[in-house]
């Protein structure tokens, strides 16, 4: 499962952990999550903030999760380093949470290209190779 499941509020914190880090978010519109980061006002796409977050390069700290909705769209499980025994149970759980159209990562392994189509076929869903990148998977309600 992923490890952060809740949209981003102004007072939480994108920490940097090898870096050690932290900048405070200020203010979160649709597109871009604005923080302060030692004397600057920064910005990032939200998109590329949930693509590092999901990729492990970066963490949250939430400030609270009093009144917090789940952040569901645009979110992808990544299985490297995932061993093939415990694929199955971590893609059904993040099928069961995550709204499509969504993304896997599975790397080049064919072995793990075919766990996700079987458990996406029991799911109903239909998966499609992301042509951009040959290591992912796109998973889509039929």
């Amino acid at each position: 499962m992923l490890k952060y499941q809740y949209r981003i509020k102004e007072g939480d914190l994108i920490i940097n952990r090898p870096m050690g880090i932290a900048a405070l978010v200020t203010k979160k519109t649709p597109r871009f999550a604005y923080y302060i980061l030692g004397n600057t006002n920064l910005r990032i796409k939200s998109s590329k903030l949930w693509e590092s977050i999901d990729k492990g390069r970066l963490d949250l700290g939430y400030s609270s999760l009093k009144n917090r909705r789940k952040k569901k769209k645009g979110r992808r499980l990544d299985l490297h380093g995932t061993r093939h025994a415990n694929a199955p149970e971590k893609i059904r759980q993040y099928l069961n949470w995550a709204e499509m159209p969504t993304r896997i990562i599975t790397g080049t392994s064919n072995r793990m290209k075919d766990i996700v189509r079987e458990i996406s076929i029991e799911y109903d869903y239909r998966t499609e190779d992301d042509p951009a990148n040959p290591g992912c998977l796109i998973i889509f309600e039929k």
